[in-house]
């Protein structure tokens, strides 16, 4: 399968704040409370993943052009058996502006949510959520008309009323962990409380066959079979977005 254009694998040395993307376009930066600070590594699903204390820890990543053609997002999330808030995967917005959200909505089942429009727009929500304190693997794509949304390698039920909005060419830098309140305070909004492992991001809608390649029988990988270590994207590609 084609290469993603950004993968975050948490494999990351706790006495940093770094957070490598393995394909080389943008390393985040794993925060306290606005500050970077050493990044809390924990056993994960497939090497070792960053925890989250559902309080002030969080990713940020710089602005890219890259973002703006975000289709797919896949993690592997494990949402501790204690939270009780909204709990945010990915973002790309702030309180008065948004690209993206993934999201649970701890306090309604633990269902998942992907919006690309403000606060009050729901673009697309699964009728039940994801299961506390075990690994679940998580695909969320949008085509620019139609989001899906995949759990453990099934395609959720949605519910219904909901709306697409097209996601806007912003300059919020993207999150994982929570979602900006103010970037410039900087402040956040619905840490999320438990573990990512393993976040990739793609330019392109993933097909079922791809999804269940990352699934691997349950047991995921951070690699992407003969024709990913082929690649499509050369250095020039990412190049022009680090520029």
């Amino acid at each position: 399968m084609d290469l993603p254009i950004a993968q975050y694998k948490m494999n990351d040395v706790a006495a940093s704040s770094a957070v490598v993307d393995a394909m080389g376009l943008q390393n985040g930066v794993y925060g306290i409370a606005g500050t970077p600070g050493n990044v809390n590594s924990v056993p994960g699903k497939i090497s070792t993943a960053l925890s989250f204390n559902g309080t002030d820890e969080f990713i940020s990543l710089a602005d890219n052009a890259a973002w703006d053609n975000m289709k797919s997002i896949a993690a592997w999330v494990k949402l501790a058996a204690d939270y009780t808030d909204l709990g945010y995967i990915s973002a790309r917005a702030t309180s008065a502006a948004t690209s993206w959200r993934v999201f649970m909505e701890t306090h309604a089942n633990d269902r998942i949510i992907f919006m690309t429009g403000g606060d009050s727009t729901v673009s697309v929500s699964t009728t039940s959520g994801i299961p506390r304190n075990v690994w679940t693997f998580l695909v969320v794509t949008f085509d620019g008309t139609t989001g899906s949304i995949y759990i453990d390698n099934v395609e959720a039920t949605y519910a219904a009323g909901q709306t697409i909005v097209a996601v806007s060419d912003t300059a919020i830098k993207p999150t994982f962990g929570a979602r900006w309140d103010n970037e410039a305070t900087p402040t956040v909004l619905f840490p999320m409380k438990g573990a990512l492992d393993n976040v990739l991001i793609f330019d392109r809608v993933l097909t079922p066959p791809e999804i269940s390649v990352l699934w691997n029988n349950g047991n995921g990988t951070e690699g992407f079979g003969e024709a990913g270590r082929r690649g499509r994207y050369s250095s020039n590609y990412r190049s022009r977005y680090n520029a």
